[in-house]
């Protein structure tokens, strides 16, 4: 019977990165079909108890499995609530590996490098064309691929589409959030429920263990198999998660497109805190702009760690009123700017027609309004000069108020000799004909 070595629990994460096999939708319209998203995890060799993963719809790098190393040593319970889902803590453990051992990909970069020596963790990388250095994590993403991704709307099944087939990209109809969520109940079952029997030591069954990966792992903590860390989390965040430019505004930091060369700010997501507001930078910020780059999670951008005046790295959450904003990747985000400015680019010819009709149609009233003015002034027996024309204005108004308004409430203010408009109106007046003649005689400057 061949058992796992119990001091080698949690010495060495195997991390690999595959495409999922499905398309997702974005989260601002179902109708907007996405490309497959890539899926990183970081499991233990020993165990394979799933500690750290990382879902997005960049290309796999060093980041991106950069941030499944993260991931591993982040708090779950706040992870899984992100997503909607709610665990105790036991039910997810963290944890940093001494030892990462990867495929000579994503890893094996410069970047990737100076990252773990920076987090004392060393590097292994398997032999080339030799799967089965990572046997483990290769059956892990089979295992996900069929169980979840295999199960939903959208799904390619890993293979080409055959001719006279039905194209999946047209069934999509999941969004990456609802996909997270049947994902990360896989691994909360693969790491609680899924029975383990060949890992158990005789010590193990002696102790009656149950046969769950979860519990194995606790039992070496307990025996001190295997020791409990804190990790500098900070520190972890500065070293794993990418880096973007922003500019800091008076209402807080906003990101620029990466994807482009000049400084296109991203419209929407502005992040902000409590920290941020009483440092007094938001007021400064238009005497002098800053351009911090700021360390993001492209796969959730509810919040963000900047680092400004050298107080240390510091997060700033997203401003929003809107509670699906803080479910959109960067790309969904980058996704939406670009849907908005293919939109404006349609729709300015349309605007520019609308404004030059509104402006020939305006200069034909003004027209024909200039025109009965001066068919009224030539009826005059002698045409009043500039001043007259503009002479009792406040009390034409206050007639004309009377007159048109269905409200109107006279005031001591309206009084015309001893009367107010509406005694005059209502009883010297006998027609439509009277009224508008009446008027015409008080803005020539006669009596009534």
């Amino acid at each position: 019977m061949q058992g796992l070595r119990p001091e080698r629990v949690g010495l060495i994460g195997q991390t690999d990165s595959s495409p999922a096999d499905f398309y997702p939708v974005a989260s601002a319209s179902r109708l907007a079909t996405l490309c497959a998203p890539s899926c990183s995890e970081i499991t233990c060799e020993e165990l394979g108890y799933t500690f750290g993963l990382y879902v997005g719809f960049e290309h796999v790098s060093t980041s991106t499995t950069l941030l499944a190393i993260l991931n591993a040593a982040e708090d779950k319970v706040a992870f899984c609530l992100e997503w909607g889902i709610e665990i105790e803590p036991w039910q997810w453990h963290s944890r940093v590996f001494k030892r990462v051992k990867a495929d000579n990909g994503e890893l094996k970069s410069q970047k990737g490098f100076l990252a773990l020596g920076e987090m004392e963790q060393t590097g292994e990388f398997c032999r080339a064309y030799v799967g089965e250095d990572k046997a483990m994590q290769e059956s892990r993403h089979r295992s996900r691929q069929v169980a979840v991704e295999h199960q939903v709307a959208g799904t390619n099944f890993g293979r080409r589409r055959e001719r006279g087939e039905a194209d999946p990209r047209q069934d999509a109809a999941l969004t990456l959030r609802e996909y997270m969520q049947q994902y990360i109940r896989h691994l909360l079952w693969k790491n609680n429920e899924e029975r383990v029997e060949h890992l158990l030591t005789l010590e193990m069954r002696n102790e009656n263990v149950p046969p769950y990966r979860a519990d194995i792992y606790r039992w070496c903590l307990q025996k001190k198999y295997v020791t409990a860390e804190s990790p500098d989390l900070t520190a972890l965040r500065a070293r794993c998660l990418p880096t973007v430019k922003a500019v800091l505004r008076s209402n807080g930091v906003h990101l620029i497109d990466p994807t482009t060369s000049d400084r296109r700010i991203i419209r929407g997501p502005v992040f902000s805190s409590a920290w941020l507001k009483s440092s007094g930078l938001l007021a400064k910020a238009h005497k002098r702009r800053k351009t911090p780059h700021v360390h993001i999670n492209p796969g959730r951008l509810d919040r963000i760690y900047v680092e400004l005046n050298d107080q240390g790295l510091r997060e700033l959450t997203l401003q929003t009123n809107d509670p699906l904003a803080a479910d959109l990747t960067l790309a969904e985000w980058l996704s939406v700017n670009a849907g908005d400015r293919a939109y404006r680019a349609e729709v300015r010819h349309a605007e520019l027609c609308n404004g030059s009709s509104r402006t020939k149609t305006q200069d034909t009233v003004n027209a024909s309004a200039k025109a009965a003015k001066r068919k009224e002034l030539s009826k005059l027996p002698s045409r009043p000069s500039k001043r007259a024309q503009i002479r009792d204005m406040d009390e034409n108004t206050r007639l004309e108020r009377a007159t048109t308004s269905n409200n109107y409430l006279p005031d001591s203010r309206d009084a015309v000799q001893g009367r107010m408009p509406a005694q005059i109106l209502f009883t010297d007046i006998s027609s439509v004909d009277d009224t508008l003649e009446t008027l015409r005689r008080i803005r020539n400057g006669g009596h009534i």
